[in-house]
């Protein structure tokens, strides 16, 4: 019988790394507290969460991560860096395939060139370096503005759309 078992969990474990496409990057997950509910493939963790990325890191009070849907959720205290830039937030989620991240609460952008902008919500997405913000408060130059909607390009490290 414990032969079964053993033979059933290494199956279990084959099944994640053949199910996930080869394109998908597989995080480092550390977490105070672990859970990993092989059926769903779903992590849940609690207490100092840190997601690592190759380029991105994501650090939180709790989350979960979801393997198989490449789904991830996090909230409390959450910050996430990547590139020359930092979101802090009260609560994130992201999927690997829309290579991108949604934030809200207390959003917090902050470029190395000195670029500030504070928000109700907002998103990045990798593949076009955009980041969006709504209800934003920018800060450029020692200048602060106002907008409904504001549009920052990575990249080209401006401001390219606002209202």
């Amino acid at each position: 019988m414990k032969i079964q078992k053993f033979f059933a969990a290494i199956f279990l474990i084959s099944m994640i790394f053949t199910t996930t496409p080869a394109s998908a990057e597989m995080p480092d997950i550390t977490a105070g507290e672990t859970k990993f509910d092989f059926k769903s493939g779903r992590y849940v963790l609690t207490g100092n969460v840190k997601v690592v990325f190759t380029d991105r890191t994501i650090t939180a009070q709790e989350a979960s991560v979801d393997l198989y849907n490449e789904v991830m959720n996090a909230s409390g205290d959450v910050t996430m860096t990547s590139e020359n830039l930092t979101f802090r937030c009260d609560e994130m989620s992201g999927e690997w395939a829309k290579h991108g991240v949604d934030v809200n609460g207390n959003v917090k952008f902050d470029v190395l060139n000195g670029i500030s902008i504070s928000a109700d919500r907002g998103s990045f997405s990798w593949k076009t370096k955009l980041a969006d913000f709504y209800n934003a408060t920018v800060i450029e130059n020692g200048v602060e503005k106002h907008f409904n909607h504001v549009q920052y390009h990575v990249i080209e490290n401006q401001i390219t759309e606002s209202e």
